[in-house]
């Protein structure tokens, strides 16, 4: 360790060095002597460039970025070779990838390549308009259980680009290790979030993302979903939906805006509901609480004229009794 940062690791027979420069990013790395990757910052610690040893062959790569998101990619003679096209993700670039761009010379195919997350922001499926070209399963802390068809996206878990030659996702901040489960630097924020300067994600990377390998947060909630569509076979017919609607709006608009959330969702419940059954609802509801057997009471006073008597039972959705309204229209 060199003042927080990993030096040297041995895995069997090989050796890894890890070379830093004075802010603590990771310049260059070499496996038993051999130079493996190399990487070059700017101002901003954004890396605009990398060459790493790809099958034998030194591979060099040029970055574009818009703020910390990576747009484009570079040959090391300036020829673009890749373009993405990014959409609102979960968390800064996380989930973000909306589509790969392969220009000619990359390597793959020319065209555009579609990506498909999971809830954390992983790339799990490449499509190519209906055609899937591959997909990509991952472990819990994002080793890469299985590759299947051709590798389009260099974004992978958490949306970040892996780096082939390591195994390692580059954040931005910090480099990550599946393998390990850990960051291979500290916490460049020191100890303001936890003791620990190495973990990731407080070794929760169902629910916890990490932006930029600055500091763990919670992933957002999932949007609810949208209210179960009626069976047309369900809906009632078209004079008693209108009927219900007027009897809102006539009758019961003051109380109707009060308490709109709940009204709506009562009339999804019961898409066969009669302005008598809502009527019992809004006295048991709003008048009452719970199950009742009473005169109904004037809900706009002058407007409308009710009588006769209900009963509605909030836990068994039982309502039933006699109830004439005079509207005056």
């Amino acid at each position: 360790m060199r003042d927080g940062q990993l030096g040297l690791s041995r895995h069997g027979e090989t050796d890894w060095i890890y070379e830093w420069d004075w802010a603590d990013r990771l310049v260059k790395l070499t496996r038993n002597g051999a130079v493996v990757l190399q990487n070059w910052y700017d101002a901003n610690s954004r890396r605009i460039a990398k060459q790493e040893l790809v099958n034998g062959q030194s591979v060099k790569t040029l970055y574009l970025y818009d703020g910390w998101d990576i747009v484009a990619v570079m040959n090391a003679q300036g020829q673009l070779l890749e373009s993405y096209t990014r959409g609102v993700g979960l968390a800064g670039d996380i989930g973000t990838i909306v589509a790969v761009t392969h220009h000619a010379g990359s390597g793959v195919t020319p065209g555009t390549y579609y990506t498909h997350h999971n809830h954390r922001g992983d790339v799990i499926i490449t499509p190519s308009g209906t055609t899937t070209v591959g997909t990509c399963e991952y472990s819990a802390f994002g080793n890469l259980k299985s590759s299947i068809g051709n590798d389009v996206c260099r974004f992978k878990f958490s949306s970040k680009e892996l780096d082939r030659a390591t195994g390692f996702y580059y954040y931005g901040y910090r480099f990550y290790s599946p393998q390990w489960q850990r960051w291979v630097s500290r916490d460049p924020i020191g100890e303001k979030s936890q003791l620990n300067l190495y973990v990731f994600v407080n070794n929760n990377p169902l629910v916890g993302l990490d932006r930029q390998g600055l500091e763990e947060k919670p992933a957002p909630a999932p949007m609810p979903s949208p209210p179960t569509p009626i069976p047309p076979e369900k809906q009632p017919p078209v004079e008693g939906r209108k009927a219900v609607q007027e009897f809102l709006e006539k009758c019961a608009k003051g109380l109707y805006e009060l308490h709109k959330a709940e009204i709506d969702q009562w009339l999804r419940d019961h898409p066969e509901a009669t302005v008598c059954g809502l009527a019992a609802f809004l006295s048991a509801q709003y008048f009452a609480g719970g199950k009742v057997t009473c005169p109904l009471p004037p809900l706009e006073p002058g407007k409308c004229k009710i009588s006769g008597s209900v009963f509605y039972d909030p836990k068994t959705g039982e309502c039933g009794g006699k109830i004439e309204i005079k509207i005056p229209w």
